[in-house]
């Protein structure tokens, strides 16, 4: 078959397909990949088919950033202004440049994380099967932000309303059920997955400087690809500055390690590490507790201090320490003091790693996608 898959060129929403992509490839079906720029080196690096459409984030972080403030508009117009912002708008570009290709080559499904407008008007135009994939947990605005984009979107390409689809097709949740939210499932139709660590790149390896560091005991701490900002890292990076502890910093594609200053001889900050070479390593976690990050870290079994910023990361926080594999670090509380104390812990106290070996073991419970995709397909 030749299975379209599309995104929004955010790795953590097109990271949490990749186990469907592997399992299609190795069964024999076509792969294509329509996402914007931002996103390119990694479907490249992959072998796959890359159709480049919509703009880049970095151009709709812009966007969003240059907006004047509007101090009047309530909460359900802020939501449905940025709603439209960061996916209708960028969705609706998408889906014009990919229509005609997926016209003259069109697949047999089309799988894309639930947000992309694009995924989901492509496979109502040319009617064949669309599965949409989470790629973290259910938010109490999941249903209003779906059926806004469908609803606008929908009109300004002069296409019919797709949300009836909502109820139609098989929702992929890569998310495990004991760190789901508790909100509203939009889908009656869902189909749990076993996520999968990223795989580093052939002949991938750590660095020397993180060979060399000096201490038995090492953690990681990143904020992602979108929120990660200097200030944060380096309230990380002086909550350890005084203790016996190695601490890898990647800072992301936006933040040069150099602004970082000068760092103690324990402390290495690199723009990037593939975490399944990193995570081995290492005793915790610290991190803005991105979907990504999250379960990288439940896959080694390591206790986390979520320090969340926006998006689903308070909701996967909240379910961590509730949890007990973590401790959250609110933003109004955040220190080099807390976080040290909420760090020494979680590294001092077993029961935080306990509890994250019990979440893997559901994880791992999980039906893998090399079991899940003969199921999808069979409908198309």
């Amino acid at each position: 078959m030749r299975i379209l898959v599309t995104t929004s060129p955010l790795y953590g929403h097109f990271f949490p397909m990749l186990p469907l992509i592997r399992a299609a490839l190795t069964a024999g079906h076509e792969v294509v990949v329509a996402t914007g720029p931002d996103l390119a080196a990694e479907v490249h690096r992959r072998n796959l088919t890359l159709w480049q459409v919509g703009p880049s984030m970095k151009d709709v972080l812009a966007g969003i950033a240059g907006r004047p403030a509007d101090p009047t508009a309530d909460p359900a117009a802020a939501l449905r202004r940025d709603a439209m912002a960061y996916f209708g708008e960028p969705g609706i570009a998408r889906a014009r440049e990919l229509m005609p290709l997926a016209t003259a080559a069109p697949p047999d499904v089309v799988i894309h994380e639930q947000s992309d407008f694009a995924g989901w008007e492509i496979a109502a135009a040319l009617d064949v099967v669309g599965i949409p994939h989470g790629y973290g947990p259910h938010l109490p605005f999941t249903r209003l932000l779906v059926q806004l984009i469908f609803a606008e979107a929908a009109a300004r390409l002069g296409a019919p309303d797709r949300s009836p689809r909502i109820a139609e097709v098989v929702y992929v949740d890569p998310w495990p059920a004991s760190l789901q939210s508790g909100e509203e499932v939009i889908y009656p139709r869902v189909q749990p997955v076993r996520p999968e660590p990223e795989l580093a790149p052939a002949g991938a390896m750590l660095p020397r400087s993180v060979l060399d560091l000096p201490y038995s005991t090492t953690v990681y701490a990143t904020f992602g690809t979108v929120f990660t900002g200097a200030d944060s890292l380096l309230t990380v990076i002086d909550a350890v500055r005084e203790l016996d502890v190695n601490l890898v910093v990647t800072t992301g594609h936006d933040v040069d390690p150099e602004s970082l200053g000068s760092l103690p001889a324990h402390v290495v900050a690199v723009p990037f590490i593939p975490q399944s070479l990193l995570l081995t390593r290492c005793s915790a976690v610290v991190s803005h507790a991105g979907s990504g990050t999250v379960l990288g870290a439940l896959a080694e079994r390591l206790p986390q201090v979520c320090l969340p910023v926006g998006a689903d990361q308070f909701a996967n926080a909240d379910r961590i320490a509730r949890q007990g594999a973590g401790i959250t670090v609110p933003p109004d509380a955040r220190t080099p003091e807390t976080v040290r104390a909420a760090l020494l812990s979680v590294l001092r106290d077993p029961s935080f790693a306990t509890a994250a070996a019990r979440l893997q073991s559901e994880v791992e419970r999980m039906p893998p996608a090399a079991e899940v995709l003969p199921t999808l397909l069979a409908t198309a």
